[in-house]
C-alpha cells in the first residue's frame, strides 16, 4: 500500500520568524561580515524555508562557509526535511 504524502500546512504567523528564506539574509549578514573581517570559516545550522513551486517546504539545513577571499563563500550545504 502506498502512503499518501502528508500535506504541509501554511506557515503559522508565530513560526514564520524562525525560518530563513535566503542565506545570508538580513539577520545573518553581520555574522558573514565578521567572518570576512576575521578571515575565518564556519559551520552554520539554520531553519530554511523554500517557497519554490508555490509550496512552503521546511528544512533543517547547514552550510560550510570557507574563509578564503572576501566575501566568505559557501563551500557546501546539506538539508533535511523538517
Amino acid at each position: 500500500m502506498t502512503k499518501k504524502p502528508t500535506p504541509v500546512p501554511p506557515l503559522a504567523a508565530s513560526e514564520g520568524g524562525w525560518f530563513e528564506r535566503e542565506m545570508p539574509g538580513p539577520a545573518t549578514m553581520p555574522l558573514f561580515d565578521e567572518a570576512r573581517r576575521l578571515g575565518v570559516g564556519f559551520h552554520f545550522g539554520y531553519c530554511e524555508l523554500d517557497t519554490s513551486g508555490g509550496r512552503n517546504r521546511r528544512f533543517n539545513s547547514f552550510i560550510l562557509v570557507a574563509s578564503q577571499g572576501p566575501p566568505p563563500t559557501m563551500g557546501g550545504q546539506a538539508r533535511q526535511r523538517a
